[in-house]
């Protein structure tokens, strides 16, 4: 279902091309339309920091291999996850900077992270920033082991007595950001506002290489309130990682009590 006449790909390069690119191009096109603008009649400079998983669409297709070099040099580029932002910003004439950003799962945070600082630099006054992951083949299980994160039940449940692991999705999101006194000046939808950010890394401090670590998470999230200037005590909704697994989710909530304080008295906490 692929509109790769609208943005002047070819039926066949379309084809070689992974889904994920072919769905992040095309979202990419609607944040901005959501947010008022036509991206090839826009004058600013327009980032794009975007996020992938692994193809799973070229080894599953194409491991027979190519008759035609070309076809074969298409695949490989148009498969990378390397190129998904550099495709928006060509496609979509965009001409900030491009930036593929991949820290697991992480990645889509770290991206919209890299897009604000890129924005306070001058880098670029708007940004397009999200992340796409799309496994294939669609209908596909797994192999439970008790050793690995996966679900016993084949349900997540982050948070809760009956988690028992986690289960991989399919899912796409992209947002545009600006400065906020841009956004009001120009009358643009405003979603949500960035009031403070955080990254940081756990180094070997933690029971292994897949695993986070308390004081890990707790600083990232301690400095995040702290830049935004606001109080924990007044935050309504918390997103969080929540794999539904036995070790992370634990230590998520560790991290969580700390900044936010167990006081029993509080309704808040």
């Amino acid at each position: 279902m692929f509109d790769h006449r609208f943005f002047g790909i070819s039926k066949r390069e379309a084809d070689l091309t992974d889904p994920q690119h072919r769905l992040f191009l095309e979202h990419a096109w609607l944040a901005l339309e959501d947010a008022g603008y036509i991206p090839d009649e826009m004058i600013e400079k327009v980032g794009v920091f975007a996020s992938t998983c692994i193809s799973t669409y070229l080894g599953g297709r194409y491991l027979s291999g190519f008759e035609d070099p070309l076809d074969h040099q298409t695949a490989v580029i148009n498969n990378s996850p390397d190129s998904i932002a550099t495709r928006v910003s060509y496609k979509l004439n965009l001409r900030g900077p491009s930036k593929t950003i991949q820290t697991f799962c992480s990645s889509s945070l770290v991206a919209l992270h890299v897009a604000a600082l890129n924005i306070f630099s001058g880098e670029c006054e708007t940004a397009v920033v999200g992340g796409v992951n799309i496994v294939l083949p669609q209908s596909q299980g797994y192999f439970y082991d008790d050793s690995m994160m996966y679900s016993k039940s084949g349900s997540v449940r982050p948070f809760d007595a009956l988690a028992d692991g986690t289960v991989l999705s399919n899912g796409i999101g992209v947002v545009v950001i600006k400065r906020l006194q841009d956004a009001i000046k120009n009358k643009d939808p405003i979603y949500g506002v960035i009031k403070g950010m955080s990254v940081n890394n756990d180094g070997s401090k933690k029971v292994s290489f897949y695993a986070p670590s308390v004081e890990g998470q707790y600083q990232c999230i301690a400095k995040a309130y702290k830049d935004s200037g606001l109080d924990p005590k007044d935050t309504h909704f918390i997103e969080a990682h929540g794999t539904g697994t036995k070790v992370g989710d634990m230590i998520e909530v560790e991290a969580l009590s700390r900044v936010f304080g167990r006081r029993a008295d509080d309704e808040k906490c």
